[in-house]
């Protein structure tokens, strides 16, 4: 087995839960030299933070702390057989429970695995379905448990009524606004110590705003939806993120390697549903894939002559590579997220952008908010405040890829 190499952890930060005192926390200097470049330590502080909040089409401001949204599916496609097995002769058959509702009279229906054409002659008594066998001549050898029909649509006689209208109804799904709130200080001396870096506060107020977006980052991904009751006795509400959503497309490979074959069956999938998707129309069907580098790096390996650059992306401030496949180009987003944490570097989602987006209730969007501080101290205390939640529209436009291995 060839060697693999362990990389060393990174340097444990020492946490400081108050103010920062020039005299006690920095004893060597009070004008120490501090590498400029220390805040590029994470080049991509928080991509998917960015790409919502820089969306052309933004979401109108919510007003309730339960925020919901409606989704409309389209009619379905297929039927299947029920438990029974029927022959040639047999004019009536039950479908599966609940099918029977998907059709009408007069709709004609393609046995997938025998070919065969039925009509349904009369309308279904619940999933007992009147049908006439062997339309054209396409075959009548008998229908098996579990056969799927393909779903044609109605043909109707001259002269007739319209028929039966078939609709959908709409589905509502919802999520809470979560409020995250980052507070940072300075003492009295502090906010006249200077650095050579330059003025202390300002150096300050960056870092606590690349903790604030990388806060809001993890929450989109792995946030939960719930209510609750919080120590102060009032409502403290949690965001669900990806994580929480995403149910129809998670492709769990069980410390398998993602192979060229395996991932181009999921993202045929994935590729479906959604502005993003191809099934609804879109001239060019693309969607957002985020994960760590470690995974890129492996993905990169196999598609080959399939990876580009794209356009460099002024906004999230970084270039992005592109695979484009058979039903689609894939985007791909390194994020601090998965990189930072080793036991998330073999996870990914992929994110149609269409179909999420950033709510912020109303008057509470991203903002500083400056003298939080008591009137008796002798500092000043700054914060980043949030009160937002996720509204992901279609859930099945989405994808999760876990326990990938290396």
């Amino acid at each position: 087995m060839p060697p693999q190499f362990t990389p060393t952890s990174l340097y444990e930060p020492t946490m400081v839960t108050d103010f920062r005192d020039p005299q006690v926390n920095n004893t060597n200097a009070n004008k120490p030299q501090v590498d400029p470049q220390l805040k590029w330590l994470e080049p991509a502080i928080a991509p998917f933070v960015t790409l919502l909040a820089n969306k052309k089409n933004q979401l109108p401001d919510v007003a309730n702390p339960r925020h919901s949204w409606y989704k409309k599916y389209p009619l379905p496609n297929v039927v299947q057989n029920g438990p029974n097995t029927y022959t040639s002769a047999d004019a009536t058959i039950v479908l599966q429970a609940g099918d029977g509702v998907k059709i009408g009279v007069d709709f004609t229906l393609f046995n997938i695995r025998t070919e065969e054409r039925i009509r349904v002659s009369a309308a279904p008594t619940g999933d007992s379905t009147p049908v006439v066998r062997n339309i054209g001549g396409s075959g009548g050898v008998g229908i098996n448990p579990g056969d799927t029909f393909f779903i044609l649509g109605p043909t109707k006689e001259d002269g007739s009524g319209i028929g039966p209208m078939k609709s959908t109804l709409v589905v509502e799904d919802f999520n809470y606004p979560e409020i995250t709130r980052t507070p940072f200080g300075l003492t009295g001396r502090m906010l006249n110590t200077e650095r050579w870096i330059g003025n202390d506060m300002e150096e300050t107020q960056r870092e606590a705003w690349h903790e604030h977006a990388k806060r809001l980052e993890r929450k989109y991904f792995y946030g939960v939806r719930h209510f609750g009751t919080g120590v102060g006795g009032r409502g403290q509400n949690h965001m669900g993120g990806l994580a929480d959503f995403v149910r129809t497309n998670v492709f769990d490979l069980n410390g398998n390697q993602l192979t060229q074959t395996s991932f181009n069956d999921f993202a045929n999938e994935v590729f479906k549903y959604g502005g993003g998707g191809f099934i609804g129309g879109s001239a060019e069907p693309m969607k957002l894939m985020f994960g760590s580098r470690a995974l890129f790096q492996h993905v990169t390996d196999w598609a080959g002559e399939f990876v580009r650059y794209g356009q460099t992306d002024g906004r999230v401030g970084m270039k992005i590579k592109e695979i484009q496949t058979a039903v689609g180009i894939i985007k791909l987003f390194p994020s601090a997220v998965f990189d930072t944490v080793p036991e998330l570097r073999n996870q990914a989602f992929i994110v149609d952008i269409n179909e999420i987006g950033a709510a912020n209730y109303r008057g509470r969007a991203t903002r500083l908010l400056s003298d939080r501080q008591a009137p008796d101290v002798d500092a000043r205390e700054w914060e980043y405040f949030t009160d937002q939640t996720l509204e992901i529209a279609m859930e099945e436009a989405h994808g999760r890829i876990l326990n990938m291995g290396f």
